[in-house]
């Protein structure tokens, strides 16, 4: 997106008095936005961990140790692979789980972003930039 494309064309422009109720419509967008930023980046850094683990359990197959180094901290420990396996698939399912529960909140804020965007558009035209 050019920058071209965030300036208002002065034909565009409305005239409209900002009411405190349409403030705090934009203040909550704002809110919503940086939140819903922070949950996407949240997000990709559980799906990275979940990737990681899978990788990790994929690689523990191709083992022929009956006993694996698993790195905790600084630190290394020796399991057993079964219990490597079952760390592994602890980790992949509450990196999941967690990121079902992030998906259900960025749904329910894009939910509302969405109604605060069509009632500001529809009072503010393009004099309003909610990008």
């Amino acid at each position: 997106m050019s920058l071209s494309s965030h300036i208002v064309n002065p034909e565009d422009e409305r005239d409209v008095p900002i009411l405190k109720e349409d403030q705090d419509r934009i203040n909550e967008f704002a809110r919503l936005h940086a939140k819903q930023t922070e949950l996407t980046d949240n997000y990709k850094a559980s799906q990275d961990r979940a990737e990681g683990y899978n990788d990790a359990s994929e690689e523990l197959m191709l083992q022929d140790d009956e006993s694996i180094p698993i790195a905790v901290g600084d630190c290394f420990f020796m399991l057993e692979t079964d219990q490597a396996n079952e760390l592994l698939e602890n980790g992949k399912e509450a990196a999941e789980a967690e990121m079902e529960g992030l998906r259900e909140k960025v749904g329910e804020i894009d939910d509302r972003l969405v109604e605060l965007k069509g009632v500001l558009k529809a009072k503010f035209g393009n004099s309003i930039q909610l990008d």
